[in-house]
Protein backbone atom coordinates (compact mmCIF):
# COMPACT_ATOMS: atom_id res chain seq x y z
CA UNK A 1 0.00 0.00 0.00
CA UNK A 2 1.56 3.22 -1.18
CA UNK A 3 0.47 6.65 0.01
CA UNK A 4 0.03 9.13 -2.82
CA UNK A 5 0.35 12.87 -2.26
CA UNK A 6 -1.41 15.46 -4.39
CA UNK A 7 -0.69 19.18 -4.01
CA UNK A 8 -1.95 22.47 -5.38
CA UNK A 9 0.28 24.38 -7.78
CA UNK A 10 1.17 26.84 -5.02
CA UNK A 11 1.87 23.91 -2.62
CA UNK A 12 -0.47 25.50 -0.06
CA UNK A 13 -2.80 22.47 0.18
CA UNK A 14 -2.36 18.74 -0.16
CA UNK A 15 -4.35 15.53 -0.19
CA UNK A 16 -3.07 12.10 0.84
CA UNK A 17 -4.73 8.89 -0.32
CA UNK A 18 -3.46 5.32 -0.72
CA UNK A 19 -3.21 3.61 -4.07
CA UNK A 20 -5.28 0.75 -2.55
CA UNK A 21 -8.15 3.15 -1.89
CA UNK A 22 -8.01 4.46 -5.46
CA UNK A 23 -7.94 0.85 -6.71
CA UNK A 24 -11.05 0.09 -4.62
CA UNK A 25 -12.87 3.07 -6.12
CA UNK A 26 -11.87 1.97 -9.63
CA UNK A 27 -13.16 -1.53 -8.85
CA UNK A 28 -16.55 -0.06 -7.92
CA UNK A 29 -16.53 1.89 -11.19
CA UNK A 30 -15.63 -1.22 -13.17
CA UNK A 31 -18.64 -3.06 -11.70
CA UNK A 32 -21.05 -0.22 -12.53
CA UNK A 33 -21.83 -1.48 -16.06
CA UNK A 34 -20.62 1.83 -17.50
CA UNK A 35 -23.15 3.80 -15.48
CA UNK A 36 -22.11 6.74 -13.36
CA UNK A 37 -21.61 5.87 -9.71
CA UNK A 38 -20.03 7.41 -6.65
CA UNK A 39 -19.93 7.90 -2.94
CA UNK A 40 -18.48 10.05 -0.20
CA UNK A 41 -14.93 10.53 1.01
CA UNK A 42 -14.16 10.21 4.70
CA UNK A 43 -10.96 11.24 6.44
CA UNK A 44 -9.37 13.98 8.49
CA UNK A 45 -7.16 17.06 8.20
CA UNK A 46 -3.67 17.68 9.54
CA UNK A 47 -3.41 19.93 12.59
CA UNK A 48 -2.43 22.90 10.39
CA UNK A 49 -5.47 22.21 8.11
CA UNK A 50 -3.20 22.11 5.02
CA UNK A 51 -3.32 18.34 4.33
CA UNK A 52 -6.42 16.20 3.95
CA UNK A 53 -6.04 12.48 4.56
CA UNK A 54 -8.65 10.37 2.76
CA UNK A 55 -9.09 7.13 4.70
CA UNK A 56 -12.34 5.72 3.27
CA UNK A 57 -14.47 6.01 0.15
CA UNK A 58 -17.97 4.60 0.36
CA UNK A 59 -19.82 2.57 -2.21
CA UNK A 60 -23.00 4.11 -3.59
CA UNK A 61 -25.84 3.81 -1.09
CA UNK A 62 -28.84 1.67 -1.96
CA UNK A 63 -30.97 4.78 -2.54
CA UNK A 64 -28.50 6.20 -5.10
CA UNK A 65 -29.66 6.65 -8.71
CA UNK A 66 -27.39 5.63 -11.62
CA UNK A 67 -27.62 6.21 -15.35
CA UNK A 68 -25.19 6.40 -18.25
CA UNK A 69 -24.79 10.16 -17.89
CA UNK A 70 -25.96 11.11 -14.38
CA UNK A 71 -25.52 10.01 -10.80
CA UNK A 72 -27.51 11.03 -7.75
CA UNK A 73 -25.85 9.96 -4.52
CA UNK A 74 -28.31 8.76 -1.92
CA UNK A 75 -27.92 9.07 1.82
CA UNK A 76 -29.13 5.74 3.20
CA UNK A 77 -26.86 4.60 6.04
CA UNK A 78 -24.34 7.42 5.71
CA UNK A 79 -25.11 9.14 9.03
CA UNK A 80 -24.60 5.87 10.90
CA UNK A 81 -21.32 5.26 9.07
CA UNK A 82 -20.11 8.82 9.68
CA UNK A 83 -21.02 8.60 13.36
CA UNK A 84 -19.05 5.34 13.66
CA UNK A 85 -16.03 6.72 11.80
CA UNK A 86 -15.99 9.78 14.04
CA UNK A 87 -16.32 7.73 17.22
CA UNK A 88 -13.74 5.06 16.29
CA UNK A 89 -11.22 6.95 14.16
CA UNK A 90 -11.87 10.68 14.49
CA UNK A 91 -12.73 10.78 10.77
CA UNK A 92 -15.55 12.68 9.08
CA UNK A 93 -17.03 13.71 5.73
CA UNK A 94 -14.46 15.50 3.56
CA UNK A 95 -15.88 15.21 0.05
CA UNK A 96 -17.32 13.23 -2.82
CA UNK A 97 -16.16 10.87 -5.53
CA UNK A 98 -17.86 9.76 -8.73
CA UNK A 99 -17.27 8.09 -12.06
CA UNK A 100 -17.42 9.48 -15.60
CA UNK A 101 -17.73 6.34 -17.78
CA UNK A 102 -15.67 6.37 -20.96
CA UNK A 103 -14.72 10.00 -20.35
CA UNK A 104 -11.93 12.08 -18.90
CA UNK A 105 -12.00 12.75 -15.16
CA UNK A 106 -12.75 16.43 -15.62
CA UNK A 107 -15.37 18.11 -13.41
CA UNK A 108 -18.43 19.20 -15.35
CA UNK A 109 -20.10 22.55 -14.65
CA UNK A 110 -22.79 20.56 -12.80
CA UNK A 111 -20.10 18.85 -10.66
CA UNK A 112 -18.55 22.20 -9.76
CA UNK A 113 -21.91 23.77 -8.95
CA UNK A 114 -22.80 20.85 -6.67
CA UNK A 115 -19.46 21.01 -4.85
CA UNK A 116 -19.85 24.77 -4.36
CA UNK A 117 -23.28 24.10 -2.79
CA UNK A 118 -21.74 21.45 -0.53
CA UNK A 119 -19.03 23.89 0.57
CA UNK A 120 -21.74 26.29 1.79
CA UNK A 121 -23.96 23.61 3.40
CA UNK A 122 -23.66 24.22 7.14
CA UNK A 123 -24.96 20.72 7.95
CA UNK A 124 -22.03 19.10 6.11
CA UNK A 125 -19.50 21.21 8.04
CA UNK A 126 -17.09 20.92 5.10
CA UNK A 127 -16.26 24.38 3.72
CA UNK A 128 -13.41 22.98 1.56
CA UNK A 129 -14.68 19.70 0.09
CA UNK A 130 -12.62 17.36 -2.07
CA UNK A 131 -13.87 16.00 -5.38
CA UNK A 132 -12.28 12.82 -6.76
CA UNK A 133 -13.35 11.84 -10.28
CA UNK A 134 -12.55 8.57 -12.03
CA UNK A 135 -12.72 8.45 -15.81
CA UNK A 136 -12.31 5.82 -18.49
CA UNK A 137 -13.11 2.14 -18.47
CA UNK A 138 -11.37 -1.23 -18.18
CA UNK A 139 -9.18 -0.40 -21.20
CA UNK A 140 -7.70 2.55 -19.30
CA UNK A 141 -8.49 4.31 -16.05
CA UNK A 142 -7.58 7.80 -14.89
CA UNK A 143 -8.54 9.96 -11.95
CA UNK A 144 -8.30 13.53 -10.78
CA UNK A 145 -8.54 15.30 -7.43
CA UNK A 146 -9.94 18.78 -6.88
CA UNK A 147 -10.27 20.96 -3.80
CA UNK A 148 -12.95 23.63 -3.45
CA UNK A 149 -11.56 26.66 -1.58
CA UNK A 150 -13.51 29.91 -1.28
CA UNK A 151 -15.59 29.27 -4.44
CA UNK A 152 -12.50 28.27 -6.45
CA UNK A 153 -11.74 24.84 -7.84
CA UNK A 154 -8.09 23.94 -7.23
CA UNK A 155 -6.72 21.09 -9.31
CA UNK A 156 -4.40 18.78 -7.41
CA UNK A 157 -1.23 17.39 -8.99
CA UNK A 158 0.54 14.18 -7.99
CA UNK A 159 3.66 15.15 -6.03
Amino acid sequence: MKELEYITDDTQYGIKITDDLIDNIISICDMSNRKETGGILIGYYSSDQKWAHITLATRPTKDSKHSFCTFFRGVWGLMHLLDNEWEKNGCYYIGEWHYHPRALPIPSPKDIKQMMLFSRDLQLKCPEPILLIVGGDSTGWSHSLHLIVQNNVLNMQLK
